[in-house]
């Protein structure tokens, strides 16, 4: 029965799940053997021990029951997750007296009862638990990760996974099966899965684990970290209307080089790549001893330290777009000027930060319209994020330079310590030049996890800080670096840790200027105005009159037949999928409020277990949604007006 199974299973993963079978298909003589029960293969004898303490299936029986008790599921208490800032905060005060009135607390559920995301599964084993968790959470994309490939064969040998495969194809739902044994890989494939297929409807998504493994609980770990914040949106149009003027007045006003993706040569020079964390306090007077033997490379605020300190780097590099950090900058430069640094940005950054510096050199950060928009045809860095130690990170790696120190890079702090260096600008009595709802007291309420340290024993850190570091090693994949950490902080995955007072540099054989010569001439230059195009600007604001176009019909529609916002989405994905070349334009700058519109409405209507008052939430939302759409097409218009009118300024011949 079990060899018929499996031929069964293996046709079935080639149709559905192809990306999966590789791992399995080479194996002929698995190191570890199914043990029969009463009733079929009910273990598997990994050797000195079993995967399971007796039977798989009472086991996971029992298993399933304790957990259908009290289930482990991603739960938003309020919509804050949906970025509600401008045109969708309005959205949302519209409908919120709909809810205020019909949904009291004794009728609105804490946990959505329709539309059902994912399940998350972390590991397969025998795979008893597998048609359970797809029937009873009623998921419509089950996800399932493994880092044992003989696991996934020998349940291929035990449960019917074609038939789970025909069942979700039959009701318009999903199965993924990856197998990864590396934790960060398999953590970053659930990932992709949620940027290709949305995140909608993650709030009331069930996880589910199955056996103890450390890859398994590595994978949930930082899982569970880049979950604290990748619910969230990415971003709104009213940040994606900053970012593309932003970028578009860099590339109108300044003379600049753009950093491509492509390989560049290698650099055999060292590179001091400094942050701000707590134990670069320490570590300053190792850096003014090294200065002679290597690049300084400052990371946001590091570069208010080092010049106080006397320590003037080569580069330095910011990645916001936010204008506190023109004023911070403008700092820098009243009290010790800026001459010589080359700065190493992202083309999003404000243009009154650009200003300050006499040499500029861009690059792009993924996820951005204006990235999609005004490329000119370079690719985002990889990795380039969330901290601007990680931009730098990636913009220095990406430029050719292999022999890499860390400071200040700290990832986190130990215990009782504060979370920057003392001469950190936030730290500067009556500092007042906080970003919306930031502050000191939001920075230490953040340290709510820990991490191993560096140098041993344990950190405190943060969901960001803690995705910083995993971030370190996806961008490290791409080269093959001599990275070391010198930070006394958190361990950084793929960097080795070394006490600065270890650390020994032969003087440069070469001036600092001339190494940036040679790695500047790898980068092509641009004049004000250069990369802009005009009539690819003109296309997009044509864009703006597809989406009133394309939209009523979509609404239309879904008027009569959507009765779930999970229909809803459907049809607005098909629909502007369907003119997606017509739209590009508004639909890069848009898109993301668009989605976080709908997850507004889904986080009240999939609560709402009456299909009657369902029906009647979803007529208002549609008639708020409708609105919310044009205003977003008129407010593009008239932003792509002002972009063409500033980069017809900047190709405009000079008058004599």
């Amino acid at each position: 029965m079990t060899d018929a199974l499996f031929a069964r299973n293996r046709e079935a993963f080639l149709r559905y799940a192809a990306g999966a079978w590789p791992a399995v298909e080479g194996i002929d003589a698995p190191t570890c053997r199914r043990v029969d029960g009463p009733d079929g293969p009910d273990n598997l004898d990994l050797g000195p021990t079993t995967l399971y303490r007796e039977s798989a299936r009472a086991e996971t029986r029992a298993q399933l029951d304790a957990y259908f008790e009290e289930p482990d599921r991603l739960k938003f208490s309020t919509v804050s997750h949906c970025n509600l800032v401008g045109v969708s905060y309005a959205l949302f005060k519209d409908l919120k007296p709909f809810a205020e009135e019909h949904l009291t607390p004794e009728v609105f559920p804490e946990l959505p009862v329709v539309d059902i995301g994912y399940c998350f599964v972390f590991g397969i084993g025998l795979g008893h638990h597998l048609p359970a968790l797809f029937a009873r959470t009623g998921c419509r994309i089950m996800a399932v990760v493994e880092p044992v490939p003989e696991f996934l064969h020998h349940s291929m040998h035990v449960i019917d996974w074609a038939e789970m495969f025909e069942t979700a194809a039959r009701e318009g739902r999903e199965i993924h099966v990856f197998i990864r044994p590396q934790p960060l890989l398999a953590s970053e494939a659930l990932f992709a899965l949620m940027e290709e297929r949305g995140r909608t409807f993650l709030n009331g998504s069930y996880a589910y684990h199955h056996y103890p493994s450390w890859g398994l609980r590595k994978t949930r770990e930082l899982f569970n970290a880049k979950m604290d914040s990748y619910h969230w949106s990415k971003g709104y149009f009213e940040d994606e209307i900053l970012m593309m003027r932003n970028v578009t007045r860099n590339l109108a006003r300044y003379r600049f080089r753009m950093v491509s993706r492509r390989a560049h040569l290698a650099q055999t020079v060292p590179v001091l790549l400094v942050a701000s964390g707590p134990s670069l306090d320490r570590d300053l007077p190792q850096i003014a001893r090294l200065r002679d033997g290597a690049l300084i490379c400052s990371a946001g605020t590091a570069l208010g330290i080092l010049l106080k300190h006397g320590i003037r780097p080569d580069i330095h590099v910011e990645n916001e777009n936010t204008f506190p950090l023109v004023n911070n900058l403008r700092k820098f430069r009243d009290a010790h000027d800026l001459d010589g640094i080359v700065l190493l940005a992202s083309s999003s950054l404000p243009p009154e930060a650009a200003e300050l510096f006499e040499e500029i050199w861009f690059f792009l950060r993924a996820g951005l319209s204006s990235t999609e928009l005004l490329s000119g045809g370079y690719e985002p860095l990889i990795a380039a994020g969330p901290l601007v130690a990680n931009a730098a990170f990636a913009a220095v790696t990406t430029l050719g330079f292999r022999h890499l120190y860390l400071f200040g890079v700290d990832c986190g702090r130990r215990a009782d310590t504060s979370h920057h260096a003392k001469d950190v600008v936030y730290l500067e009595k009556d500092y007042d030049n906080w970003l919306g709802d930031a502050s000191l007291q939001k920075i230490e309420n953040s340290f709510d996890r820990e991490a191993p340290a560096n140098f041993g024993g344990m950190v405190e850190t943060s969901w960001k800080l803690e995705y910083s570091r995993t971030l370190f090693l996806r961008a490290r994949q791409f080269h093959d670096l001599r990275l070391f950490n010198c930070s006394d902080g958190a361990e950084i995955p793929g960097a080795r840790p070394k006490a600065s007072a270890a650390v020994r540099l032969p003087p440069l054989d070469r001036p600092r200027r001339s190494i940036l010569d040679t790695v500047a001439g790898q980068l092509a230059e641009y004049a004000p105005g250069a990369l802009l195009d005009i009539a690819d600007l003109r296309s997009q604001r044509a864009s703006c009159d597809v989406l009133d176009e394309v939209l009523p019909p979509l609404i239309a529609d879904s008027r009569i037949h959507d009765r779930r916002f999970s229909d809803l989405e459907t049809r607005l994905h098909l629909g502007l999928l369907a003119r997606a070349g017509e739209l590009r334009g508004i639909l890069d700058m848009g898109r993301e409020t668009l989605s976080s519109a709908v997850r507004v409405g889904a986080y009240i209507g999939s609560r709402i277990d009456d299909e009657d008052l369902r029906a009647r939430f979803m007529a208002l939302f549609l008639d708020r949604f409708e609105v919310m759409c044009r205003e977003v097409s008129t407010q593009g218009r008239d932003l792509f007006d002002d972009l063409i009118a500033e980069a017809e300024r900047a190709s405009a011949p000079v008058q004599a």
